[in-house]
């Protein structure tokens, strides 16, 4: 019978749980929850909301947060009330990150937003 299962990684044999979820790959362990989500990814602990977002990350005793937008776009990283990196949606799908650094349009202008460059998109 076909389980879609690693059965030998680097040759270790890789584990999984009653509902056929990854616990370890031989690099990593894994803790899921009721609906599928990782809980756990070695030392990381992730939350999530009532929509299935993960909405936090604890790492080595730092929790970071992640905001959404009304759209369910990410929008930040936050580390409480301090933004740690924030994501804005440009043209064509794509997303600029981490705008604490200095960022240029395509035509050299740039607008600044909250303390924040954020590019300008030309027309």
């Amino acid at each position: 019978m076909a389980t879609n299962r690693m059965t030998s990684l680097s040759g270790q044999t890789p584990t999984y749980d009653a509902n056929g979820a990854l616990t370890f790959d031989t690099y990593h362990s894994y803790t899921w929850d009721s609906e599928g989500h990782a809980v756990t990814l070695d030392t990381m602990a992730l939350t999530y909301d009532a929509l299935g977002r993960m909405v936090e990350q604890k790492r080595g005793g730092v929790y970071t947060q992640i905001a959404y937008g009304p759209l369910g776009n990410k929008l930040a990283l936050m580390n409480g009330q301090t933004l740690s990196k924030a994501f804005v949606g440009l043209p064509g799908g794509a997303v600029s990150a981490d705008l604490r650094s200095e960022v240029r349009g395509p035509s050299g202008d740039d607008l600044r937003v909250v303390g924040l460059r954020v590019p300008i998109a030309e027309s």
